[in-house]
């Protein structure tokens, strides 16, 4: 059905569509004197672009009875022939026309609107897709509304897929390629159900609100090392502080250099090599010389003679033959190659100094024969420099002689252990809050310990109001201590440490070997320091990359010392049998 509308902007939208219109102007019913230049716009419905035609004053005849066609013409009032056939419509000009619509054989234009997607599946079938969503869509498409009969209903029929060229899942007949309903057929015995169960825990929470009384931080003083359980150092210790001071170094020395100076034997040979130089030094002056360098490497020194000594054969506090001849072979000083410091001739030097002209002085109660003690370790040294760069082979001097073998063989060899200075493990380990507060803690527990096992002499007699080696030797195996890590010589280091200097060995020789409860203390923190695995701050600072680089490298300088003692010993026992 066409509404007539007359637009008064006198635009036109022209469309495809032929329009016939009447022959004659006159008996146009868009003709008027009033209007005469404005065209006639029909709509069809519904209003769209190319559904609205317009008559134009000029007439277009087409012969192509394919393309839809409108025809106007006027009503005639009282004319039978279009009585209920053909509806009349009133034109804007008031009169009233006819319209004739020939949609040819194109189709019209179908308005398709946006299609609701499908509701979500809830069956089995649903969810298969039997049914292409768009069937209600194609049904539109192939009978638009408004056609003018006869038409021709348009179905289109999509193209089909062809079917697989094998078949992907198990079917009954995995050899008909061809047919399509052997595709999806699938064998019965695949068909399987499986039921699962699954438990469902509810948990039941309970909220219960209750006002807690947080008590305040009770202030305390600072900590200070002079209130800590390391008190009794200051009134125990020759420094008579918490830490090995200088002068209590100097005065050791003092004291050793003091009784090799007193041997007869050693201060003749020191005379006589000094005039049988060039140099022409007098004899204090030259004896003032190796004072001298002796005093400024005498911790050095004295570290290396604890670390040897306590892999020695015999009692830590002496260094055993076993144990100076690895100090001569780590530090490079016996050369076969030498005209006066082979091997045998550095065992002469060990039995020179060894000697004890008197069997009944007070050295002699506590200087094991075949050991050395520090002042005579002193004098080794001397000998050894002379030997091995004096006597006319680098230099005349004596106190360039020690010094040479002091620097370029000892201090340069020196394995790492044999250089440790007790005073930094007390500074940066031992003497802090937190260690502190353990100890205080298990106070207690700790003094029935040290009490324990100050054990009774072998001889016989009371116990000992001091812990010695041999009680700190018992507690390690008991405490199941000792292992692969940290070995008996370790243990015996940690003891030796642990102890503060002590300016005369022999006269304080009962003080000297053995340790009070507070270096029971810090030789507990040096054996818990040396069983646990170091920070990874302490690896970077010592240049290793990880842990195992560090176990490794602890183990092979544990087991060049072990073999070297073994060998030792083994020499020992052929000289022996020999």
């Amino acid at each position: 059905n066409g509404n007539g509308n007359n637009n008064g902007n006198g635009n036109s939208n022209h469309n495809s569509t032929t329009n016939n219109n009447s022959s004659n102007n006159n008996n146009n019913p868009n003709s008027s004197s009033e209007s005469t230049d404005i065209p006639l716009k029909v709509c069809l419905g519904p209003k769209r672009n190319r559904q609205i035609i317009s008559f134009e004053d000029k007439i277009l005849i087409d012969q192509d009875q394919s393309r839809p066609t409108l025809s106007i013409f006027e009503h005639i009032e009282g004319s039978k022939y279009s009585d209920g056939l053909f509806p009349s419509y009133v034109l804007p000009n008031g009169r009233r026309a006819h319209f004739y619509y020939c949609g040819g054989s194109l189709l019209d234009e179908v308005a398709i609107e946006a299609v609701a997607p499908p509701p979500r599946p809830s069956t089995v079938p649903q969810a298969l897709q039997q049914t292409m969503p768009l069937a209600g869509v194609l049904s539109t498409v192939a009978k638009p509304p408004g056609s003018a009969p006869p038409f021709i209903p348009y179905k289109p029929v999509p193209r089909i897929v062809p079917l697989p060229n094998r078949h992907t899942l198990t079917v009954k007949h995995p050899d008909r390629l061809d047919d399509p309903a052997a595709y999806g057929d699938l064998r019965e015995d695949n068909l399987q159900l499986i039921i699962q169960t699954k438990k469902i825990i509810k948990t039941q929470t309970t909220t219960r609100v209750e006002d807690l009384e947080v008590k305040p931080i009770e202030e305390r003083e600072p900590w200070t090392l002079p209130s800590s359980i390391f008190k009794p150092r200051v009134r125990e210790s020759d420094a008579k502080g918490f830490f090995d001071s200088h002068q209590v170094e100097e005065k050791m020395f003092e004291r050793d250099w003091q009784r090799a100076c007193a041997k007869e034997k050693f201060m003749s040979m020191l005379i006589r090599e000094n005039k049988a130089g060039k140099a022409g030094k007098d004899e204090k002056v030259a004896i003032k010389e190796i004072h001298d360098v002796l005093l400024k490497n005498y911790l050095q020194l004295y570290g290396a003679f604890v670390y040897y000594a306590a892999a020695g054969t015999g009692d830590p506090y002496h260094l055993s033959l076993n144990a100076f001849t690895s100090f001569l072979d780590e530090c490079a000083i016996a050369d076969s190659e030498s005209q006066f410091c082979k091997r045998s001739d550095c065992d002469t030097v060990f039995i020179v100094c060894n000697f004890q002209p008197d069997k009944k002085s007070a050295e002699a109660q506590v200087n094991i024969e075949n050991a050395m003690m520090r002042y005579e370790y002193l004098e080794a040294i001397v000998r050894l420099a002379l030997s091995k760069y004096g006597k006319g082979q680098e230099s005349d001097d004596i106190g360039v002689c020690v010094q040479n073998l002091v620097e370029r063989n000892v201090l340069s060899n020196l394995s790492p252990l044999a250089s440790v200075v007790p005073n930094d493990f007390r500074q940066d380990r031992l003497y802090n809050e937190e260690v502190d507060l353990i100890l205080k803690k298990h106070q207690n527990l700790l003094k029935a310990l040290y009490s324990r096992y100050r054990l009774k002499p072998s001889g016989g007699g009371l116990r000992h109001k001091v812990l010695r080696l041999d009680g700190w030797l018992q507690f390690l195996n008991d405490a199941h201590l000792v292992d692969a890590q940290f070995t008996l010589q370790d243990g015996i280091l940690a003891f030796l440490w642990s102890r503060m200097f002590i300016i005369d060995e022999i006269k304080d020789y009962s003080k000297y070997s053995s340790i009070t409860f507070v270096d029971f203390l810090e030789a507990l923190g040096r054996v818990a320091d040396a069983k646990s695995l170091p920070s990874a701050s302490d690896l970077d600072s010592h240049n290793y990359e990880n842990v195992l680089d560090w176990a490794m490298d602890k183990e092979r300088m544990e087991g060049d010392i072990g073999t070297s003692n073994n060998n030792n010993n083994n020499n020992n026992t052929s000289s022996s049998g020999g």
